[in-house]
This record gives C-alpha cells, structure tokens and sequence, in this order.
C-alpha cells in the first residue's frame, strides 16, 4: 500500500466495479453514492480507471451528502465531510478535483465557523 499524493484530486474507479474514489492526501476515500457525488462534481465525466486502485492506502470516506460551501462574500470555499471543513486554497486546487463551482452552498458564518477544521485539501 502507499500515499499518492501525487494523484490529489483525480476520482478513480478500478475497472468493472461500481465504487467510485476521490484521492485526498494521497489516500483513496470512498463517494458513498451519487447524491454525494452530484453534490461535488462538475459531471461524470474524467473518472480515471485504474487498475491498481487497491495499492492506494484508504482513507476515510466522504460522508453521505457530503457539500461544498463558503460565506458570502468569502472567496474560500469548503469541502464539508465527516463533521469537518476542509479549505479549497485556491481555484487550482478547486478546479483539480473537479468540484463544481455551481455546487458550492453559501452558509452564514455561525454555521461554518461552527464546523471544526480539518486542513487543507493539497493539490498535485
């Protein structure tokens, strides 16, 4: 098994299968389903098959209905998944994961400040 952060950002899917992955810190974290994805992606297309996908260590999966927010007014945008937010840095790294920008919700500042920290998604 091994860290990828240099495929931050890709969705994966072993070929034949129906599970879908985005790799986040260099592990492969399940989409639980497609609302979760619907809410996260631009489309359906650019999932990357790969055949090794099981090389990749696991990391936690995304949590059902997992979103993508900010405040308004605030450029940084949120991945909000298992009970944390994790800061977009920049729109490269927002546009690496395919995340949509149609999709992001705009939550008042109690409501996200409310969500505890969990980094940063990196990039490749």
């Amino acid at each position: 098994m091994s860290i990828r952060t240099d495929l931050n950002g890709l969705r994966i899917q072993k070929p034949g299968h129906a599970e879908i992955f985005l790799i986040v810190e260099g592990t492969r974290r399940l989409i639980p389903n497609p609302v979760t994805y619907e809410n996260l992606f631009l489309s359906w297309n650019g999932i990357t098959q790969d055949v090794n996908i099981d090389d990749i260590d696991r990391g936690a999966d995304l949590t059902d209905k997992a979103l993508l927010a900010r405040e308004r007014n605030i450029t940084t945008v949120f991945l909000i998944t298992n009970d944390s937010k994790f800061g977009i840095p920049s729109e490269q790294v927002f546009n690496q994961f395919y995340f949509s920008w149609d999709k992001v919700w705009e939550l008042p500042p109690v409501a996200l400040g409310a969500i505890p920290d969990g980094g940063v998604l990196n990039g490749r």
